[in-house]
């Protein structure tokens, strides 16, 4: 029995040393600017992520959403809709400024929460960073 409880003791510690190297934080990248593009949501809204790699390391990320209409989520966004949806449109944009600092403070895209009021945000954020990362990698 002690036995048994030792070997599943070693192997629970041993699980997140496998798992550590998954991350974005342990993989070579190609200097360059990379970018990815989430596919477009159920109302045709997408996002757009620029991710710069100097000397192999992700140096810079950036992050812009477009409408269906192709402009983008800012100031204006939900303008003419009435003050409450305006308000819910801009706790969207406000809350999608928060990926990229997000994603720069921890390298690792599972790492980025979702923030309350841009969650199809963050969904376009992490598909759209995942392709920008694909494409950086040697």
């Amino acid at each position: 029995m002690k036995k048994s409880v030792a070997i599943v003791l070693t192997l629970l510690l041993c699980i997140p040393v496998l798992f550590t190297s998954c991350d974005s934080k342990n993989t070579i990248y190609t200097d360059g600017t990379y970018e990815g593009m989430s596919s477009k949501d159920d109302h045709g809204g997408y996002g757009i992520v620029t991710i710069t790699v100097t000397e192999g390391e992700i140096t810079d990320c950036t992050y812009v959403e477009y409408t269906d209409q192709e402009r983008v989520k800012d100031e204006t966004y939900g303008e003419g809709l009435g003050d409450d949806l305006y308000a819910v449109a801009q706790l969207a944009v406000e809350g999608m400024k928060d990926y990229p600092i997000q994603f720069m403070e921890s390298k690792d895209i599972e790492q980025i929460d979702a923030v309350t009021g841009a969650t199809t945000s963050h969904g376009h954020f992490v598909e759209a960073t995942e392709i920008a990362l694909a494409s950086a990698v040697e």
